[in-house]
């Protein structure tokens, strides 16, 4: 999907919003200056917020066209770091060696059958 279908989008998603607090806000019986404030503010609102995203968004993903320059190398996706991304929300660097990981151990590959089985006969499950 392009940025203007998008956009579009987002206008869409803001105009449902709006007219939905219309719709509920006469229900409400508030006076129609009420109506009208609270769906501009919804309206704005919605859009907003939508059309933020999509920019940010915009902002944090690499061009088309350097694409080929901007590939993460093979060592740096080792590490578990990526480019512009990591940047823009503040991660520089990854400390845990082993991010996710529960068991230490499971970076080194899958255990032993004997250890599995000790493993299967403490949850409970070899009955």
């Amino acid at each position: 999907m392009n940025h203007e279908t998008l956009r579009i989008w987002a206008w869409r998603l803001a105009l449902g919003t709006a007219i939905l607090v219309g719709i509920l806000s006469w229900q409400t019986n508030a006076s129609f200056l009420r109506i009208m404030i609270r769906m501009i503010l919804s309206f704005l609102l919605i859009y907003g917020l939508s059309y933020g995203s999509l920019y940010g968004f915009e902002k944090a993903a690499s061009p088309n066209e350097d694409l080929p320059e901007n590939i993460v190398s093979e060592s740096e996706a080792d590490e578990g770091r990526g480019a512009f991304l990591d940047v823009a929300v503040g991660q520089d660097e990854i400390d845990p060696p082993l991010a996710g990981q529960v068991d230490a151990d499971l970076s080194e590959g899958l255990p032993d059958e004997a250890k599995q089985a000790d493993m299967v006969r403490r949850m409970g499950w070899g009955e």
